[in-house]
């Protein structure tokens, strides 16, 4: 079964195929997915992260970074859920920074973290322990 044709001709199918892509190692068409995507400014939000995420995976910092600097750009402005900065930043290898933006999340009761137990995006830090004890507080440990 194939991906292409007009099925995928819209942002956020696009953005979490690069990403699903990218994490199950297929790098080439996850980059070749990522190529298509041409408006980031007007993406929403979850669509900046999942696509930030698929260019660390990729190896493209720069990308990465650049996405990172729009979601906290818009984070100065409007409202967006800090764990989707947080997940960029733990893709990043930037754990404590990571942790910041959950514990803003937490401070701030967003909805988004409801789903922190199952969200694949936080897989890079659930074997640190400040992510069990966030677990703990948001009362998603059992």
């Amino acid at each position: 079964m194939g991906f292409s044709g007009t099925h995928l001709d819209y942002q956020s199918g696009r953005t979490r195929l690069a990403y699903c892509l990218a994490e199950t190692g297929e790098l080439e068409q996850s980059k070749a997915e990522a190529a298509k995507l041409q408006d980031t400014l007007n993406m929403d939000t979850e669509d900046v992260s999942f696509l930030a995420i698929a260019y660390a995976k990729l190896g493209e910092e720069d990308k990465t970074r650049k996405l990172l600097r729009l979601l906290e750009d818009r984070f100065q402005h409007e409202y967006l859920c800090p764990f989707d900065i947080s997940v960029v930043h733990a893709a990043l290898g930037q754990t404590d920074r990571a942790f910041a933006h959950l514990d803003q999340a937490y401070e701030m009761r967003a909805d988004c973290i409801a789903f922190l137990k199952v969200e694949p995006r936080a897989d890079p830090l659930r074997a640190d322990a400040r992510f069990q004890k966030l677990l703990q507080r948001v009362e998603l440990s059992q």
